[in-house]
């Protein structure tokens, strides 16, 4: 179960929260770990078992059916207060699958034995350097995410999320503050199913973020993102830029957003161009329980060629297609979906 992020005034927030910030959440509730702990040490577990199945797959690859036991275990410790303005923070992660039809406990989208998921020392300051904006520099292990998490982001239900070895800065990212500017230099890490999980083979991840909240109904953002693998991996160097405009959903109003994204570059030395494109349009009613719906248009190019379709980079599938495991259906690339209806129905403040 997820509690959903609220913004300042009560309305439910279209920020992404990442698996970080959701599990800490979990950390604040009453009768958890960090209840019992002094107020400058958050402690927390949490494990999660999940049973998933399909026979009668139509994709190409899945042909049949399968199933699967996904097994998630996170431990956190974070040191905050007595070291000001310096904040820690280690999680460790064990992800298994003791029951697998289609060698899932071999695959390390699926499996990672007891490995570290973030270790990292932050600056946390409400004058950065004297610029007058509150500020946090993170440096070690990350993770990350970025608006509605089409291209950045923590994973919730599946098991793979991606970490970055680098550093990080954020800009007026206190509750008060209109606008939010982000910039980060980092490494990609490698997930190993048993040995200890690396940047290794180098590749790059860097980029940066400005997000306004000026206008209530027009709040904006514009990033850029730089993905260089050289020869290694997937041998993908591409420059990622886009732009997102919405207005969040609430109650007896209309909202909306608006998300262009493209991307150059080059992946195995064939010449790349692509784009993709998402709209949505919301009601929220004055339920009893909060009921929203919203109409939605996805558009992401492709080829013949899969080395020249729109590459999500380190998005997860579910943004917009459902959550998905062992069977992902639907990839935010090579598609068009000028139709599409979603309804949310939120009976108690913990269950959506």
């Amino acid at each position: 179960m997820e509690k959903p992020a609220h913004g300042a005034n009560g309305t439910h927030s279209k920020e992404f929260p990442s698996d970080f910030d959701r599990l800490k959440t979990i950390l604040q509730q009453p009768n958890t770990l960090s209840a019992l702990t002094p107020e400058w040490l958050d402690l927390g577990f949490e494990h999660r078992t999940r049973y998933e199945t399909f026979n009668q797959s139509f994709t190409k690859g899945t042909a049949g059916s399968d199933q699967m036991v996904a097994q998630r275990t996170r431990i956190l410790l974070g040191i905050k207060d007595i070291w000001d303005p310096i904040r820690f923070t280690l999680e460790l992660a064990d992800f298994r699958a003791p029951v697998a039809d289609r060698g899932q406990d071999h695959n390390p989208n699926f499996v990672d034995h007891l490995d570290i998921f973030q270790l990292h020392l932050d600056l946390v300051s409400q004058n950065f350097l004297g610029t007058g904006s509150s500020g946090r520099l993170e440096v070690g292990r990350l993770v990350m995410d970025f608006g509605e998490g089409r291209l950045v982001a923590g994973h919730r239900f599946g098991s793979f999320t991606p970490s970055f070895d680098g550093m990080q800065l954020i800009l007026g990212a206190d509750k008060g503050s209109d606008w939010v500017l982000r910039a980060f230099v980092t490494q990609p890490v490698q997930r190993h199913t048993v040995s200890p999980d690396w940047n290794s083979p180098i590749s790059y991840f860097s980029g940066a973020a400005i997000s306004s909240r000026h206008v209530p109904w027009a709040n904006g953002e514009l990033y850029l993102f730089q993905l260089n693998e050289g020869s290694n991996l997937q041998k993908r160097n591409l420059s990622t830029m886009g732009f997102r405009v919405f207005a969040k959903p609430a109650k007896e109003h209309f909202d909306y957003e608006i998300e262009s994204i493209y991307q150059v570059g080059e992946v195995d030395q064939t010449n790349h161009f692509a784009h993709r494109h998402h709209g949505e349009v919301g009601y929220s009613f004055a339920t009893e329980w909060p009921l929203r719906f919203v109409y939605l248009f996805d558009y992401s190019s492709g080829d013949k060629n899969p080395k020249k379709n729109f590459d999500f980079l380190f998005a997860k599938r579910r943004a917009e297609y459902g959550p998905t495991g062992i069977l992902g259906i639907i990839f935010p690339s090579n598609i068009i979906s000028p139709v599409g209806f979603r309804s949310t129905l939120q009976p108690i403040s913990t269950v959506k």
